[in-house]
């Protein structure tokens, strides 16, 4: 009994000295995704995996996923991500794995509240949750998007315990009416895979909604849109940085989708005013001029008219002592069509990083 109480001690020492160096965790700031012409959605995902309170230097994983339905193509992407090095602030990273069904053309919702058991983490004065990227696979082939939305709620202290409690929601619709779908089989299956940060310390949060509409036609394709926002928060921290809160994408219908993009691609912080400044690229095409002459495959692409919304939430997340570096990464994924099942590597594309 001595000996396992001894073990137990030790263990909390352990984790409570970790805990008091310098940590460091990176933070998704989205991505952009572009095949060379339009599919269904058979896997599309972005994420940072790290793993948690590890000593520095450790590794962490930047991952891009892409798979189409019929068409055998190869989509290029960008991923921006950031990483925070600091003692301020203490992290927990985690990931929810939520199985998406029905009938095609119905909504499905999820509601599903995570549990964590972390002394030092729920003891912090301020705790927020971040939205770390995601990859959303098809388990019964592909259909079209119509709408994907993913929040999270603000993390709390459950009963002055050690456990951090939080709320997360999932909702898809998606379709498939065209030439190349299933008609014996009106049932989807995803798996949404969901990756968040749960930070907290000596911090100060500010939200800032975002809201972008697109219309296109036969003729004129959506605009690939980029603005520069200004995000206001507190004065008297030295640094901040910015993640996401939540997405919102809703179509006019289930759509075919060449392109999408929702990413801070630039920010850079003032210290002295507190406020922070931002390049964010985001929208979503579902065509776009010389689609049809990439292949042999690809003449059988269509223009449909519609439209679309990209909406969400970001979060400013000030501190005080630590360093923030900023990083792009470019790629391509190449996928042979043929309807074949997502899950597997070469749909995926992963590099491996180290924090100092």
């Amino acid at each position: 009994m001595m000996k396992i109480v001894f073990c137990f001690i030790l263990h909390l020492f352990f984790l409570f000295s970790l805990r008091a160096q310098e940590k460091a965790f990176a933070v998704w700031q989205g991505f952009e995704h572009k095949w060379a012409y339009n599919h269904r959605l058979n896997r599309l995902g972005d994420y940072v995996s790290q793993p948690p309170y590890q000593k520095l230097p450790h590794l962490y994983s930047s991952v891009h996923t892409g798979a189409t339905g019929l068409g055998k193509d190869t989509a290029v992407f960008s991923s921006y991500f950031a990483t925070v090095k600091t003692k301020d602030i203490q992290f927990f990273p985690g990931v929810e794995k939520l199985k998406l069904h029905g009938k095609q053309g119905d909504i499905c919702q999820i509601t599903k509240r995570v549990f964590i058991i972390d002394p030092v983490l729920a003891k912090q004065p301020q705790l927020t949750a971040v939205f770390n990227g995601m990859d959303l696979v098809s388990e019964s082939g592909a259909d079209k998007l119509q709408l994907l939305k993913i929040q999270f709620s603000d993390p709390v202290r459950r009963n002055q315990s050690d456990t951090v409690e939080l709320t997360l929601q999932a909702a898809i619709i998606v379709d498939c009416r065209s030439f190349e779908c299933n008609r014996f089989n009106k049932q989807y299956f995803y798996e949404l895979n969901i990756h968040y940060l749960v930070l907290g310390g000596k911090i100060r949060t500010t939200s800032s909604e975002y809201n972008e509409s697109m219309i296109w036609s036969k003729l004129q394709t959506a605009p690939e849109a980029t603005s520069c926002k200004m995000i206001q928060g507190n004065t008297g921290y030295k640094n901040g940085f910015l993640a996401f809160k939540n997405i919102f994408i809703v179509l006019n219908q289930d759509h075919w989708i060449l392109s999408y993009a929702n990413a801070i691609t630039k920010s850079d912080y003032n210290n002295l005013s507190g406020s922070i400044c931002m390049e964010h690229i985001c929208y979503i095409r579902q065509w776009e001029d010389g689609m049809k002459n990439v292949s042999s495959e690809s003449k059988f692409s269509e223009k449909r008219p519609g439209w679309g919304m990209l909406q969400g939430t970001m979060q400013l997340i000030q501190f005080n002592d630590g360093t923030i570096y900023y990083y792009e990464r470019h790629g391509d994924i190449s996928w042979d069509g043929d309807n074949q099942n997502a899950d597997n590597e070469q749909s995926v594309n992963l590099e491996r990083r180290e924090i100092k």
